[in-house]
């Protein structure tokens, strides 16, 4: 076993107290793997508290333990006591014992959390993404299609005992990131994983149901909106949604990311992005693409990162200005790619 294992096993054990986060704009490779550990920590009577800087989407409720995320800090922000102190602290760190990070590549998309984990002294993280920065004590990243199969080889090193409850979450987190096992970055190892989790009990039937059959009538109003609105130039396809066109479909920001595969690669695009208003000024962009295409190589210049064909970055200030920025980058890699294809 390497050492680094001995060294997780080591810092878990020894902990009472741990906080488990995963990044803004939270997912369910995310979510699903905080649960999971959740759910592990809790079984083997460790006191967990579970924190995301994001609102969490409903479709993610059949998850175990979904109820308690963010629970502690919504009892504090609801209390008097904050009220009288005006306390911009909204949670003690300290009285914690060990803070644990997931699928989180950087400081910086813990979002507010960001400072309290970056000067605490006992960290973890583990995660999957190319372009994590391993800003913790200890940083478990494997190059993996989700942080879900980095966390099931986890388990699997340390010899722990995964429940059903553990599988279902870790299941999910797959088939979520993975995009129902479509994406090009998957292995012969995320199906071996999937199938092992299913062996373990993992409910994949309950996992498919929620996350990718049901809809809402509003949520197919808005795939009709991308379908029809997605814009094109010069191989590159994208779509803007702006915070008053969500309030007038009453859906989610998170829904227009789960509908992000079914705009992609259409037409001849090789670069694909969906751009949302997040507030005034600030827009959070996802990129996808196709082959030898490498969008962590787009967003890095712009403070993002990810997978090759799968990425994010944030851009801030004038919209047009920016955006036409990011542009350059997409047609850049273009050419430079369809260059080496020739």
């Amino acid at each position: 076993m390497e050492k680094i294992f001995y060294e997780i096993k080591d810092k878990i054990n020894n902990a009472n107290r741990i906080a488990l986060f995963t990044h803004v704009s939270c997912d369910c490779d995310g979510i699903g793997c905080m649960l999971a550990l959740y759910n592990f920590l809790t079984e083997k009577g460790k006191n967990v508290d579970l924190f995301c800087d994001s609102d969490v989407p409903e479709k993610y409720g059949f998850l175990k333990g979904i109820e308690n995320l963010n629970k502690l800090e919504n009892s504090i922000n609801n209390s008097s006591l904050k009220k009288e102190l005006e306390l911009e602290n909204h949670v003690d760190f300290s009285k914690y014992d060990l803070l644990i990070s997931l699928d989180t590549s950087t400081l910086g998309r813990l979002g507010k959390y960001e400072t309290d984990f970056k000067n605490f002294e006992e960290t973890i993280n583990i995660d999957h993404h190319i372009s994590n920065t391993n800003y913790a004590k200890i940083n478990y990243v494997k190059p993996y299609s989700s942080c879900g199969e980095a966390l099931f080889e986890l388990f699997i090193e340390l010899g722990l005992e995964i429940s059903q409850d553990v599988a279902t979450c870790l299941f999910a987190a797959i088939s979520s990131d993975t995009n129902r096992f479509s994406n090009s970055n998957i292995s012969a190892k995320t199906h071996i994983f999937a199938g092992k989790l299913i062996e373990l009990g993992a409910d994949h039937n309950l996992v498919n149901l929620w996350l990718h059959k049901n809809k809402t009538k509003n949520q197919l109003k808005l795939i009709s909106y991308m379908a029809k609105n997605l814009k094109y130039y010069k191989g590159i396809s994208y779509f803007y949604m702006s915070l008053n066109l969500l309030k007038k479909l009453n859906v989610k920001s998170s829904d227009v990311s789960s509908f992000m595969h079914i705009i992609c690669n259409s037409g001849d695009s090789k670069i694909n992005i969906v751009i949302k208003e997040r507030k005034k000024g600030e827009y959070r962009l996802s990129l996808r693409s196709v082959s030898e295409y490498d969008v962590n190589k787009v967003c890095s210049v712009f403070g993002g990162g990810g997978h090759k064909n799968a990425g994010g970055c944030s851009l801030y200030g004038n919209f047009k200005k920016e955006f036409k920025k990011l542009i350059k980058e997409c047609l850049k890699e273009i050419e430079a790619v369809d260059l080496k294809l020739k």
